[in-house]
């Protein structure tokens, strides 16, 4: 398994596996590479699901469970600069979308830009305090790191 893939938490391969929606009028095949793209993250092969999800955004813009997964294989795959406009253009159609502010926040933390970071971060701690990633996002910490430009110490999570 290459470096980028290991020592991801396990909430991304949960939130890789979201429910995609496939409608009735996409057709089979559509639905066969949906399946397929959904395997293949489940099985944290990142890099052959990307080209299955872009041609399925291609066909189905307007589904954001297919946009977002794209997304978190980008950033699975260590694609942080790829990931991050497409988290945007979730949020843009969809702004309370937890996932996608969390994946946002984190890839803005790994291009080192913590300033950029907190405003996403900020909104799933406001929306999900007791959820256990916005938990471990104490804010106190994301404001030091981008007061600063140095991450906090390690806190274990």
């Amino acid at each position: 398994m290459p470096a980028t893939q290991q020592g991801r938490p396990a909430v991304w391969v949960v939130l890789c596996l979201c429910a995609i929606g496939v409608g009735r009028a996409q057709s089979d095949e559509l639905a066969r590479k949906s399946h397929e793209a959904k395997q293949l993250m489940a099985a944290g092969r990142f890099v052959e699901a990307i080209p299955l999800y872009q041609e399925l955004g291609r066909a189905l813009p307007s589904n954001t469970g297919l946009r977002l997964n794209l997304r978190l294989a980008y950033h699975m795959t260590g694609r942080q600069a790829e990931a991050v406009p497409e988290f945007e253009r979730v949020l843009k159609s969809d702004p309370g979308n937890g996932p996608a502010l969390i994946s946002l926040g984190v890839a803005l933390l790994e291009l080192n830009q913590p300033a950029k970071a907190v405003a996403p971060l900020e909104k799933v701690v406001a929306a999900q305090p007791s959820h256990a990633e916005a938990r471990g996002c104490s804010r106190m910490r994301f404001y030091r790191w981008a007061a600063t430009g140095r991450p906090p110490p390690s806190s274990g999570h």
